[in-house]
């Protein structure tokens, strides 16, 4: 059988059953993706703006930090200045970004990218 939406579950493995019981007083419904997480452990999710302007910010350092070993790793040949430069406009292109939940994912896809090249 395919999965392709969400797919919901009634928690009747052994164990979880009867603590759902307990706690609910009823059978509880999990939500299960294709890949079986509930999703909930893949990425964490900044709870006010100031929050997700700080992880902006975190992520912003790890990659000008990153950019003498990029400049090795690649080759380029443009000096550290000018890599930052490009840097700083590539976050400045989402600067007008305001919902936190976008902000998330921008971060997430930054975090990745950043990973990929390390």
């Amino acid at each position: 059988m395919a999965l392709r939406a969400t797919l919901v579950r009634w928690a009747s493995a052994a164990g979880e059953e009867g603590a759902a019981a307990r706690m609910f007083g009823a059978r509880v419904a999990l939500q299960v993706t294709e890949t079986g997480g509930t999703g909930k452990e893949a990425s964490r999710l900044s709870g006010s703006a100031s929050e997700a302007h700080a992880r902006v910010l975190g992520l912003y350092k790890r990659c000008l930090r990153h950019v003498p070993q990029m400049r090795k790793d690649f080759n380029i040949v443009e000096g550290p200045d000018v890599v930052k430069l490009v840097t700083r406009r590539l976050f400045e292109k989402n600067a007008g970004v305001r919902d936190v939940k976008i902000i998330d994912m921008l971060v997430w896809k930054g975090t990745q990218e950043l990973e990929e090249i390390q």
